[in-house]
């Protein structure tokens, strides 16, 4: 670390020592100033906008957290009693999984469930494989709130 200091101050000490010309008047500071204020006002009206791009950087982990909405008999009846299934990675938490959910449908589930499927042994052949290991998570909502799922 030693080095890096005595390249820090050396840095530091040189460029106090070296004043640009244009800026050497203090007036001229000034104005640039004044005129720096004045750009950046009408700029704090704009940063409402960064908080949909905050949005969009946490439905992209969204995305990647609940992988597919699952539709099959059975959740079809659990729909009925706002309990929806998606397939999820197996390295997924709950904590993650509910996150998702908020971000992507705009709820708040009330449980998640998760069930762990190992991967099945196939065969084509003489050549033996194995499917990959996934996981599913049961997702119960409030009386009243709904997921769309069929797009």
């Amino acid at each position: 670390m030693g080095l890096f200091d005595r390249l820090r101050k050396k840095h530091e000490a040189g460029g106090q020592a070296k004043k640009p010309v244009h800026i050497a008047d203090k007036s001229k500071k000034a104005e640039s100033k004044v005129k720096a204020e004045t750009k950046t006002e009408p700029a704090k009206t704009k940063k409402a906008e960064p908080k949909t791009k905050l949005v969009k950087q946490q439905t992209q982990e969204a995305y990647r957290i609940l992988l597919k909405p699952l539709q099959t008999e059975k959740l079809s009846k659990l729909g009925r009693i706002n309990q929806y299934g998606f397939a999820v990675p197996v390295q997924a938490t709950k904590v993650e999984i509910g996150k998702a959910v908020k971000a992507l449908y705009g709820v708040q589930p009330l449980k998640i469930n998760c069930v762990k499927y190992p991967g099945k042994a196939v065969r084509f052949g003489r050549t033996q494989g194995r499917q990959k290991a996934w996981k599913k998570a049961y997702v119960l909502l409030k009386p009243g709130q709904t997921i769309d799922t069929s797009s």
